[in-house]
């Protein structure tokens, strides 16, 4: 995996990223919360690394490009990376800092799997931690939603994306429930049966279809539109009978 690059002598490594550095920018790590960033420093070679793992263990596929979002592929990349910059692993000071319960006092921690994983992978190197910071409860703070989820279930909404970036490492969610408004307010706005349009908006509708994407059925699949020719529209007012 390629290093971050270099942000104003700020080296960030996100979620699942490893970051090396010799005596230059600062390394950082943003919003841990179940995550643990594993620092290493050789003070006598100057080389400091950063991890920020995801999730416990070892990728199950060795190929992968997000293989460093696990423990152990962490680990591994970031102590291969500081030893041939002329780090020692004899030499290495450990801190493990994160692995917050993000789901509330009453969900099982992901958290403390990933400190026990990274505990176990470092103990078998030879490495023991020198400094912990790690497990409790993280707040979160909602500011700010979107105005169409306004009515929703921010509380559950964040609890359900929050799972979905622990399991899978990615969420779809607030883009699915705001669709899903989206949906329903253009069901709302559509022109309903008995509706008489003048032919200004005749023509301005038929303007916004041809500009629209699958115009042609409604959000829940339904057509919007048939064609008919002049024989079946003659036999729809029963001319020549």
């Amino acid at each position: 995996m390629e290093q971050p690059a270099e942000r104003d002598t700020v080296l960030l490594a996100d979620t699942g990223e490893v970051a090396v550095c010799q005596s230059g920018p600062v390394i950082k790590a943003n919003a841990l919360g179940s995550c643990v960033a594993v620092t290493a420093y050789d003070s006598v070679a100057g080389v400091a690394g950063l991890s920020h793992v995801m999730l416990p263990d070892t990728s199950p596929d060795p190929n992968s490009a997000t293989k460093t979002r696990y423990a152990q592929d962490a680990i591994d990349e970031m102590i291969c990376r500081m030893t041939a910059l002329g780090g020692d692993t004899s030499r290495m000071q450990v801190c493990l800092i994160g692995g917050a319960n993000v789901l509330g006092p009453d969900q099982e921690s992901p958290g403390d799997d990933i400190v026990r994983s990274v505990t176990k992978i470092l103990w078998a190197i030879g490495i023991k931690p020198v400094a912990l910071d790690v497990g409790g409860e993280e707040s979160l703070l909602i500011r700010q939603i979107p105005v169409t989820l306004r009515d929703s279930d921010a509380e559950q909404l964040l609890r359900d994306v929050l799972s979905d970036l622990i399991e899978y490492g990615s969420s779809d969610r607030i883009t699915a429930h705001m669709d899903e408004i989206l949906s329903t307010m253009a069901c709302h706005g559509s022109v309903r049966a008995n509706r008489r349009l003048s032919i200004p908006e005749m023509n301005a509708l038929l303007r916004d279809m041809e500009l629209t994407e699958r115009s042609g059925q409604c959000n829940h699949g339904r057509p919007t539109w048939t064609q008919l020719s002049l024989d079946e529209l003659d036999k729809l007012f029963m001319r020549g009978q």
